[in-house]
């Protein structure tokens, strides 16, 4: 017994009143198909989301690690194919990501078991952890390399690297 909303919002009748039900539903515009999701607000920490069915929008949320339902979530660190993940702070538990597209902005990529894929890892903090990221552009000997120590100094040793190269 729900109170049901036209973005397909469902709301236990024994929980709530439907007022409450209508206020909770106005903080949820993009948690669609959200049932009893009482804790995301405004769908930016999805701490407490756990039967969020098709929470597409949260996009940004630093949380998803606990959204353990919300199985059709592009950016969810337990996908299998998590395509999209530049944002997660959570990547590190994505064990399943094989084919991350966009390694570049994955700040914790390579702290995934499947970091052999990880290609082009340039701003990782972490790269000092991708034991098997052989491919590892600009950086030979990636294990433990004083120049991988921090994002800042990466991204100047790529800057440098860069410019080298292009007025070499």
């Amino acid at each position: 017994m729900y109170y049901e909303f036209d973005n397909g919002n469902k709301y236990s009748k024994n929980k709530y009143s439907l007022e409450e039900a209508e206020q909770l539903n106005a903080t949820l515009n993009h948690c669609s198909n959200c049932i009893d999701c009482s804790y995301c607000t405004d769908c930016g920490s999805c701490e407490n989301c756990h039967t969020c069915i098709n929470c597409c929008s949260c996009i940004d949320s630093t949380n998803l690690e606990n959204c353990i339902n919300c199985g059709d979530c592009e950016y969810l660190y337990r996908s299998s194919n998590c395509y999209n993940c530049t944002n997660s702070q959570n990547l590190e538990r994505c064990r399943n990501c094989n084919e991350c597209n966009d390694c570049s902005d994955c700040i914790n990529c390579c702290l995934t078991n499947n970091s052999k894929g990880c290609k082009s890892c340039l701003y990782s903090e972490n790269l000092r952890n991708c034991r098997d990221c052989i491919d590892c552009q600009n950086c030979t000997n990636c294990i433990d390399c004083q120049k991988c120590k921090s994002v800042s100094n990466r991204a100047m040793y790529i800057r440098n690297i860069s410019m080298m190269t292009a007025y070499s």
